[in-house]
């Protein structure tokens, strides 16, 4: 009933900024390109990754999982929302049915990866970005580099710039015998306290570790708060 819950809650706050959005001047999209296919692989450099959309209109909707999640777990929320306009959602490098990157993931690369995406997929602007948990960090970084392209964000339970900080703070002292899975939230709130500190940002790791980790959160969520806001550009 929660999950349901906060579903419904997601599909509100896009739904509302998408009709913000219809309603106000459109920020700067991209030029007029054919019509993206439903679902695909597309090279963003040496590497392909994994895409669906579905729906039509715009601005269009872009889901970002959290963690070591993937786009399935979008599935309901993009049922949910492509009769009002497009929605989309992906797998970042390394995760579901993208291809592995050539080297560790920080959150630059996936913001450039998706902007590269979004443009060989031919997915026009402007966008409505959805982030969930660690996704968030990615959304809003992508919204302060392509300010113009982006009508607005959705923060679902979205990591923010001390989370990591005070989750470490929580954790017991390191040591070698530590479970796997208390090692792998260490180096998951290291990133988020590197990536709010320096410009290049702290190295993101898929790994099978960090995916046990962001399974075992996803497992002791309850009701997520979710937040947003709308981005106008005149």
């Amino acid at each position: 009933m929660k999950h349901l819950s906060l579903r419904f809650m997601v599909c509100v706050m896009v739904l509302g900024l998408v009709m913000t959005a219809c309603a106000s001047p459109s920020p700067t999209s991209q030029p007029a390109t054919p019509t993206p296919m439903p679902s695909g692989m597309v090279d963003v450099g040496g590497y392909k990754l994994f895409y669906k959309c579905s729906g039509q209109g715009g601005p269009t909707v872009i889901l970002e999982a959290g963690g070591g999640a993937d786009s399935t777990v979008w599935s309901k929320v993009m049922g949910a929302v492509e009769g009002t306009t497009r929605v989309c959602a992906y797998d970042r490098a390394g995760l579901g049915r993208s291809d592995e990157a050539s080297k560790p993931r920080i959150a630059q690369d996936m913001v450039r990866d998706l902007n590269a995406l979004l443009v060989n997929a031919h997915i026009g602007g402007p966008y409505i970005l959805v982030g969930h948990s660690g996704g968030g960090l990615v959304v809003r970084a992508f919204a302060d580099q392509y300010p113009g392209e982006v009508s607005g964000l959705v923060l679902v339970d979205s990591a923010h710039p001390e989370m990591g900080a005070r989750l470490l703070a929580g954790l017991p002292p390191g040591s070698a015998e530590e479970p796997d899975s208390i090692r792998a939230w260490r180096q998951w709130f290291t990133w988020m306290v590197d990536s709010n500190a320096s410009p290049v940002l702290a190295e993101y790791s898929t790994s099978k570790m960090n995916a046990h980790a962001a399974a075992d959160w996803s497992s002791m969520l309850t009701e997520p708060p979710v937040s947003f806001s709308s981005r106008r550009t005149r």
